[in-house]
């Protein structure tokens, strides 16, 4: 009788462990996403304060890179400029699953003025957390995760109109700000994680 229970709690234990292995390799499953950019894909924009140039912005693929086992669209924006006695240096970094559009990765430097900062985010869409280097690890996130800078390349993805809606999840550090498409075909729930600036 005991033999029989142990065979079952193994084969049970052994059921699950199929099931969490079968769906850590699901992304690795679906078909790359299709999108109106690719690798090598370089984009060049003006920054104005009003009619006045003041700044330049360029959004770059980068290319395809491995991040835990899955494949990453790794892409660039940057923008320079500023105004007398005001400089911008702001680069953005994102790993973004070519199946799922979900960020795996995300670098934000940020020089603006005096202020200088650079943050680095682990994301894990699979467990809902991020890690932040040096400051958090495997805090509460969202489900399918996008950051700052991989949300516009997500707007792209968009083949008509969409509305927006907002909320915040935390109350201090980083906050989701939750997009719904309006998308005929889907209807797909992303979120963007951002810094709340306080005066």
């Amino acid at each position: 009788m005991l033999a029989l229970i142990t065979a079952h709690v193994s084969a049970e234990r052994a059921w699950a462990q199929g099931i969490a292995a079968f769906s850590a390799s699901w992304p690795r499953l679906q078909p790359r996403m299709a999108v109106p950019f690719d690798t090598g894909e370089k984009l060049t924009f003006d920054v104005r304060f009003g009619a006045i140039k003041v700044g330049t912005g360029r959004m770059e693929v980068v290319g395809m890179q491995d991040v835990r086992g899955r494949e990453a669209w790794h892409t660039r924006f940057t923008v320079k400029g500023g105004i007398p006695f005001y400089k911008v240096n702001d680069r953005m970094e994102s790993w973004i699953d070519t199946r799922t559009f979900e960020s795996l990765q995300f670098l934000q430097d940020l020089q603006e003025g005096r202020r200088d900062k650079e943050r680095f985010y682990e994301i894990y869409p699979d467990l809902a957390t991020y890690s932040e280097k040096g400051e958090v690890e495997h805090a509460p996130s969202v489900a399918d995760p996008l950051d700052d800078a991989a949300f516009l390349y997500f707007v792209r993805t968009i083949r008509s109109r969409w509305e927006r809606r907002t909320s915040s999840i935390a109350t201090s550090g980083p906050i989701a700000i939750r997009f719904r498409s309006a998308c005929c075909e889907r209807k797909p729930s992303r979120c963007l994680p951002a810094r709340i600036r306080r005066s």
